[in-house]
């Protein structure tokens, strides 16, 4: 699976200073790449977890997804050459990626931090990551809200948008 050359629009978003929290992509896949996604996550199984840690995601090195082996892969490779998005996020050693899968009669998600949790010494660590993202595979659902401070920033689905926030 190659990760083809595709150019987005990014608009950063909120800015404190000149430093922005919230950044949108606009296209940054084609069609045919984001059907290739969702019919890859309908048949992804989930991820084999260390008995140590309690949460269930996948990582994959910048390493790994410079040969990428399924369509996420190439979606991470692809993020990381993006201009605006790797001068936001900068130098990463990967990425770690999950899915959500929400119907339009779901109750919303509530509040909530992304952050990884694990055991040490019998309690629970959690770290939090520099940056989270949500790509959308459809334009349906609700939006994205996103705090920091007294600021937010809310925002749609909409297929092949890609949100990426602190």
């Amino acid at each position: 699976i190659s990760a083809p050359s595709y150019q987005c629009i990014v608009r950063p978003l909120m800015e404190k200073g000149s430093e922005a929290f919230a950044l949108v992509a606009e296209d940054v896949l084609s069609a045919e790449q984001v059907d290739d996604l969702k019919l890859f996550i309908e048949d992804c199984p989930m991820p084999e977890v260390p008995p140590d840690v309690l949460t269930e995601e996948y990582f994959v090195s910048v390493e790994t997804v410079q040969q990428p082996c399924n369509p996420v892969e190439a979606l991470i490779a692809q993020l990381l050459q993006q201009p605006g998005i790797a001068a936001t996020v900068g130098a990463v050693t990967g990425a770690e990626w999950s899915w959500h899968d929400y119907l339009d009669t779901d109750d919303p998600k509530v509040y909530h931090t992304d952050c990884n949790r694990r055991l040490v010494d019998c309690e629970t660590v959690r770290t939090n990551p520099s940056w989270s993202s949500v790509f959308y595979l459809t334009d349906e659902g609700g939006p994205t809200v996103v705090w920091r401070g007294n600021e937010f920033v809310v925002v749609q689905p909409r297929r092949g948008r890609y949100f990426i926030f602190q």
